[in-house]
């Protein structure tokens, strides 16, 4: 630190990128004057580490890390309202990484943020940069360049092959979990049975993932899918009060209620042969079989004329380990 000067009882001290202000040797205040230059040749003022370990035994690579923000974090003072300016480097100002802002909540003070990071060593731990402060850059959240798979549905249906069988299938406005519209899957159930959906190929077997989606239903049935045949499944049919979940041809019942009309996250995971699922992020079951997935599906696929309306929204698939990297967020710098 150097002192540069005096104003009236205040002393300024120049201290690497910061002007710090004291009174009777106490700080008062303290600013930045430079700012972390990024590839994208924009200044930030802020930087901070992501620490990230890895826990699994394996190397990672291009792998989605989470990070969470709570209360009290100078992000929501220092950033822009809705998260606009924040940046992702793999080495401090260099390599800048892919990202994607699930929440932003300055008022609430939450903040989910997806990282894709290169590399991960098995047993190590690393450092990724996470930069903000700057007041006019637009938006570089990107879910497409962050996930395996990504559709928001804000734009239209160009990444699904779609099957009506007497339905409609439709971006529609009625309900969104965030943006302005989603998916709409609908059947009025007016035949004895029907196959409609939205189904994603990979064009090959996938495996170590997990695929993600929030679902609302308007009527009380309708599934996710993860497979085509020798199914990963979980959602609902009317003839049951509880979500039900499947491997194979055996149906499970998760215990957890089933409700209409409200958004629930519904998740799905593999990895070699034991199978996960999710509802709202608590886990209701982990089983053995030895599934192939190689298709991602939303629909109905029903008997009994009954009727499917079910709204799909922020699908998402990433790849996925047990035990997950542990991530924690250093200081301002």
């Amino acid at each position: 630190m150097v002192e540069v000067g005096k104003i009236g009882d205040k002393t300024l001290v120049l201290d690497g990128r910061y002007i710090s202000i004291f009174r009777g040797g106490k700080l008062i205040n303290r600013w930045a004057y430079m700012g972390y230059l990024l590839p994208d040749g924009k200044a930030y003022i802020y930087r901070r580490k992501v620490h990230i370990k890895e826990l699994s035994g394996n190397t990672l690579t291009d792998y989605q890390i989470k990070i969470v923000l709570g209360a009290g974090d100078p992000i929501f003072t220092h950033a822009r309202s809705a998260g606009e300016d924040i940046r992702f480097c793999y080495y401090p100002e260099e390599e800048m990484l892919s990202y994607w802002i699930e929440k932003y909540d300055p008022d609430a003070e939450e903040a989910i943020i997806w990282v894709k990071v290169p590399e991960i060593p098995a047993n190590s731990e690393i450092e990724i940069f996470m930069y903000y402060g700057n007041p006019t850059v637009a938006s570089a959240s990107d879910g497409d360049a962050t996930f395996e798979f990504f559709d928001d549905f804000e734009t239209d249906l160009s990444k699904w092959e779609i099957v009506l069988d007497g339905g409609t299938i439709e971006l529609s406005t009625l309900y969104a979990k965030q943006g302005k519209q989603s998916c709409r899957i609908y059947h009025a159930g007016t035949t004895a049975s029907f196959d409609t959906y939205i189904r994603h190929d990979f064009g090959k077997v996938i495996d170590n993932i997990r695929a993600d989606a929030y679902l609302l239903h308007s009527s009380p049935q309708g599934v996710m899918e993860l497979g085509d045949g020798d199914v990963i499944i979980i959602g609902d049919d009317a003839n049951h009060t509880n979500w039900r979940y499947r491997l194979g041809g055996t149906f499970y019942d998760s215990g957890i209620a089933r409700d209409t009309g409200k958004w629930h996250e519904f998740s799905l995971a593999r990895m070699g042969n034991t199978v996960k699922y999710w509802i709202d992020g608590v886990e209701v079951d982990t089983l053995s079989g030895n599934p192939a997935p190689s298709k991602l599906v939303f629909g109905g696929f029903w008997e009994n004329n009954i009727e499917t309306d079910l709204f799909v929204d922020i699908v998402r698939v990433r790849k996925y380990t047990e035990p997950e990297p542990s991530v924690s967020i250093g200081a301002e710098e």
